[in-house]
C-alpha cells in the first residue's frame, strides 16, 4: 500500500534544484523526491561506498587538479598527535 506525502513550504530553490534534477534523471519530481528518500533513509548507504564514489558525489565531473594530486608528505614535528 503507498501513502501521500505533501510538504508544504518548500524553498523556491529547492523546488527549482528538484525539478532540474528529475529531467536530468528523466524523471517526474515525485519519483525523484520518492528516490531521495528512499535513499537517504536506507541504513547507512555510505558504509558500501568506495572512497571514489563519495568523491563523486561533493565533486563535480569535470572538476580536475592541476598538476596532479600531490605526493604524500610527512606532517610537520610539531603536528599534534591524536592516538
Amino acid at each position: 500500500m503507498s501513502a501521500t506525502l505533501l510538504v508544504r513550504d518548500l524553498e523556491p530553490e529547492t523546488k527549482t534544484a528538484l525539478q532540474a534534477q528529475a529531467a536530468r534523471n528523466g524523471r517526474s519530481m515525485s519519483a525523484e523526491a520518492r528516490i531521495i528518500l528512499r535513499d537517504a533513509l536506507r541504513e547507512n548507504p555510505a558504509d558500501n561506498l568506495t572512497a571514489a564514489e563519495h568523491a563523486r558525489r561533493f565533486f563535480p565531473s569535470d572538476l580536475r587538479v592541476e598538476g596532479g594530486i600531490p605526493e604524500f608528505r610527512e606532517p610537520p614535528a610539531n603536528a599534534p598527535d591524536f592516538d
